[in-house]
């Protein structure tokens, strides 16, 4: 097959099958260790301000997330525990501190958190979940956030940009939450997005969720989105600009956390609507994640009415997936190997890193199923797919998993739809994948004396 059927080929099994292969792993009950890679943070704190029925407090929730790597785990004592083999025993304390830097209120956090097998004790891509709420009253205050667990009582510490309270007499607006499924009127459960503050990059449809207070109703706010420069990337992804509009404040529509989200374990913690809180609205201001790259961003809302009335928010679009073959070009071009010609391959390798990633990041565009966004979902897939491949298929022998044979056809081909292991009558082992539906092929491969798995053969099904 020819460089140009094999991406052909490859870029019509992608756009038919978003979401699907990268729920795959290799055979049943297989074991991904790209998990051992880390993407993101290990540990994310975000506190949220909500309208509360004392009109001199509001309610300050902090929603955390933990790496599971981070955390110490332990063989639970209790046989055929059905919620797991392992169990860690994280805490966070949360310290509030006021204007003159004085702790004035300590909030403590900690669970049981249990995983099923070894493995997924030291996996960076799952994590536990946590909440603590509390209220407080008019003036501002700062948050120091430490996580610790049994063995090591401050893992990480983090502290929050500044938590202001408005007074009753005062129009003021709460910090900025970025949640998702903020769309649905029915049920109204938004879900927040728990990067600390930050948006993901990607598909998903996120809002910028401002509650007011003091403020009329249906009052009108300007807002803007400013791309700060000099981000690493921005050359690449191409220029952003700047975005403006107008929105309404809604008193039908005042962000709150349920108690049942309040106590729960974290990772279900939702927000909902409720209507006509006094004194209180929202603002919904729908972000234009189809345009937003990886980078840092300011948003910033005026009252049309005061333009002293205003809250600015700076934040990071994240792409904490982002999967680790792409951070060096060098490297992402030498595993595109596959799907270039020799000549195309040497006009993307010369040049400096800059060049090479805007050339790589060309070749993509002309490649990318839905042009209107800035998400490239055949690109992610393909290094998705070369992460896999470099942790998987490593060995002593082969360092680099995804330039080994059995890389190259994961990354043309995906999982397959089963694997056979056997041994040869010399003792060789062999694995035969097979993909029986759109591939419509059949590969052997055979691990020689050195170690190395080599393709012995390739079927027509």
């Amino acid at each position: 097959m020819t460089s140009k059927h094999v991406i052909t080929f490859f870029f019509l099994y992608v756009c038919s099958s978003f979401g699907l292969m990268a729920q795959q792993q290799m055979g049943r009950g297989a074991q991904d260790r790209s998990a051992y890679y880390q993407y993101g943070e290990p540990f994310y704190c975000e506190p949220i301000i909500t309208a509360h029925t004392n009109q001199d407090s509001a309610r300050v929730t902090f929603l955390f997330k933990i790496m599971n790597d981070v955390v110490a785990f332990s063989k639970n004592q209790k046989i055929r525990d059905p919620r797991g083999s392992y169990v860690a025993a994280p805490f966070v304390t949360i310290e509030i501190r006021n204007s003159e830097n004085i702790i004035i209120r300590r909030l403590g956090w900690k669970d049981s958190a249990f995983v099923s097998n070894f493995d997924k004790t030291n996996a960076k891509n799952e994590f536990i979940y946590g909440v603590g709420s509390l209220i407080l009253s008019s003036g501002k205050y700062t948050a120091d956030i430490v996580l610790g667990d049994k063995e090591t009582p401050q893992i990480r510490k983090i502290k929050t940009q500044p938590i202001i309270i408005g007074k009753p007499s005062q129009h003021w607006m709460s910090n900025i939450v970025f949640g998702k499924n903020f769309e649905d009127t029915v049920v109204s459960k938004i879900i927040p997005v728990h990067l600390g503050g930050d948006m993901p990059f990607g598909t998903d449809k996120v809002a910028a969720i401002v509650t007011l207070f003091g403020h009329k109703a249906n009052a009108e706010f300007s807002w803007k989105i400013e791309q700060l420069r000099s981000q690493e990337l921005n050359t690449s992804w191409g220029s952003f600009a700047t975005i403006e509009s107008f929105v309404t404040s809604n008193p039908k529509k005042v962000l709150h956390f349920t108690e049942e989200a309040l106590f729960g374990s974290g990772i279900d913690t939702y927000l909902t609507f409720i209507p006509f809180v006094k004194d209180a609205s929202s603002l919904v201001i729908p972000m234009p994640t189809e345009s937003l790259v990886p980078g840092k961003y300011t948003l910033t809302i005026v009252s049309r009415a005061n333009t002293k009335d205003s809250i600015s928010h700076t934040f990071e679009v994240r792409w904490d997936k982002m999967p680790m073959s792409l951070i060096k070009p060098t490297y992402a071009i030498e595993c595109m190997y596959y799907i270039l010609s020799d000549e195309e391959y040497d006009e993307m390798n010369s040049g400096n890193d800059e060049e090479k990633r805007k050339k790589l990041f060309n070749f993509w565009k002309t490649k990318d199923p839905t042009p209107g966004t800035m998400f490239n979902e055949a690109m992610a897939e393909y290094f998705r797919r070369v992460d896999y491949a470099y942790f998987n298929f490593l060995t002593l022998a082969e360092n680099d998993g995804a330039k080994s044979q059995r890389g190259k056809i994961y990354i043309l081909f995906g999982a397959p739809k089963h694997i056979e292991k056997r041994l040869t009558d010399d003792n060789r082992v062999q694995e035969t994948w097979s993909y029986p539906d759109k591939v419509k092929k059949e590969f052997t491969f055979e691990k020689s004396s050195t170690g190395v798995f080599k393709l012995t053969k390739s079927n027509d099904l």
